[in-house]
């Protein structure tokens, strides 16, 4: 039945390893090995994925510049997997590999936060041992 369906649209190799894994019920492992194959071929060609969290949608003009300093900053091709998320007020996050570049409006006022807070301290302390 594979044969007969994807004769002529897959590689015979391709037909005789999905028959493999259907012949050893093995078919469920298959989105598993198509990412696995996808993570190979994106590594050996550069590219890694992006996983971009925005509070407003991003149009394909608003992620271009995004893409662009993100290629800067890796030194590879950027593939961009969009999601919105208003839980970020505004702003943007990114994740790539096991980096997270956090440029979203709560952790600037958080950092802002932490600066004041920082700089209160060091003020009432130094007042302290006047």
């Amino acid at each position: 039945m594979i044969e007969t369906l994807f004769a002529g649209r897959l590689q015979p190799l391709t037909i005789r390893f999905l028959e493999l894994l259907i012949e050893k019920e093995r078919e469920n492992l298959l989105p598993a090995i198509v990412a696995a194959y996808r993570a190979l071929q994106d590594e050996a060609q550069g590219i890694v994925e992006a996983h971009v969290r925005t509070a407003f949608p991003l149009d394909e003009a608003g992620a271009r510049p995004l893409v662009e300093k993100l290629e800067r900053l890796t030194g590879k091709k950027i593939r961009l997997q969009l999601k919105q998320d208003p839980s970020l007020i505004g702003g943007v996050v990114v994740r790539v590999g096991d980096t997270v570049y956090d440029g979203s409006v709560r952790q600037q006022l958080a950092a802002l936060r932490e600066r004041l807070r920082r700089r209160a301290t060091f003020v009432n302390g130094s007042n302290e041992s006047r």
